[in-house]
């Protein structure tokens, strides 16, 4: 598949080529990667070792202090990484942010149903994976269509309509239960990935549409990047959302139930706490406290999870609605003013 993509896009994508002789960003590069590092690191942990501990809260601070770093320099260097500037056109600011937030809602909305679909429902991998092949056939199906009612509707009706699905699948999430049926399963994920079709092809088109061609380069590295990032914060904050919530639930319904050692090695995730169930030293009314304690509340968290997913994509559907154009505008394609020249300590900004 790799290598019929390559030989497709030597064979299809237009050349370009920055006239503009540009120099790589080490700093801002470093800037952005410890600083990202820093934040996802203390999502991660939090569950573990405390929201409110010493350790997190200073990488909260030094991810947010590095970001802010990050911002400044690039708008201060000559030869930034990413140019801000780009990010004044209404076009490419609005479809960045939505596929970054629609990203973080579909990556780590992903990585925990793919959980429940092994460790609540019991499919195997091969089955869960199946599970999933009707939202990705819908995406294939329905993401080249969807220029058919940009043509016709425009940019912000069928981005707009896009995410409404994708938050309305990411609502239903609330509907799974232990014992959901696998239609119930597909439906929801087919819808997922019905809205994700109708936002991903147009949000990428008003991206590199925004740019002049000379600048293709820079639109797709930053088309991928929303999308990488918006995923792995996804992943990170969804995450400990639910073991935080896995952890408390499991907690409370087997505290004095089973014997503690037990209890510290099942609260940790659903995974390990079906798999100790199992085992044939554990008796079978313990096993079958410990199995049913876990998978409702791992349910529970994908609740939660699927709640604030939807909020997330709704807000980008605001923002969508307001900012992003429905028709290119005729200065779309006109190449960004130059990056701010470095101004000495203490000059303001223009």
């Amino acid at each position: 598949m790799v290598i019929a993509g390559l030989a497709l896009g030597y064979a299809l994508v237009p050349e370009s080529r920055d006239p503009s002789q540009g120099r790589l960003d080490p700093l801002g590069a470093v800037l952005s990667i410890v600083a990202l590092g820093a934040l996802l690191w203390s999502v991660i942990e939090a569950p573990t070792k405390g929201w409110g501990s010493t350790e997190i809260v200073a990488g909260f601070v030094v991810g947010a202090v590095l970001l802010a770093a990050f911002l400044v320099w690039e708008l201060r260097s000559r030869h930034p990484m990413l140019d801000m500037h780009f990010f004044e056109n209404p076009r490419f600011s609005a479809a960045s942010g939505a596929i970054t937030l629609v990203f973080l809602a579909l990556y780590g909305t992903l990585f925990l149903i793919t959980q429940y679909l092994q460790s609540v429902l019991g499919y195997s991998t091969v089955k869960a994976g199946v599970v999933l092949v009707p939202s990705a056939v819908v995406i294939m199906t329905f993401a080249p269509l969807s220029n058919v009612w940009v043509q016709k509707l425009g940019n912000k009706v069928v981005v707009a309509a896009g995410l409404a699905a994708v938050a309305t699948s990411m609502a239903l999430f609330t509907t799974l239960q232990p014992q959901s049926s696998v239609a119930h399963v597909i439906a929801v994920t087919a819808l997922m990935g019905l809205g994700m079709a109708n936002v991903m092809a147009p949000c990428t088109d008003s991206i590199m549409g925004s740019l002049p061609r000379a600048k293709a380069g820079v639109g797709s590295a930053v088309n991928d990047t929303t999308r990488q990032m918006g995923g792995a914060v996804g992943v990170a904050v969804f995450g400990s959302v639910l073991a935080s919530r896995f952890t408390s639930a499991v907690t409370g319904k087997l505290s004095g139930v089973v014997p503690r050692p037990l209890l510290a090695a099942v609260r940790n995730n659903v995974g390990q706490a079906v798999a100790i169930a199992h085992q044939r030293a554990t008796p079978p009314p313990v096993a079958a406290r410990i199995a049913q304690a876990a998978k409702e509340s791992f349910v529970g968290g994908l609740h939660v999870v699927g709640v604030a997913a939807a909020v997330i994509t709704l807000l980008a559907t605001v923002g969508v609605v307001l900012f992003l154009p429905a028709r290119p505008r005729d200065d779309d394609s006109e190449p960004p003013r130059e990056p701010a020249q470095p101004l000495s300590v203490g000059a303001g900004t223009s």
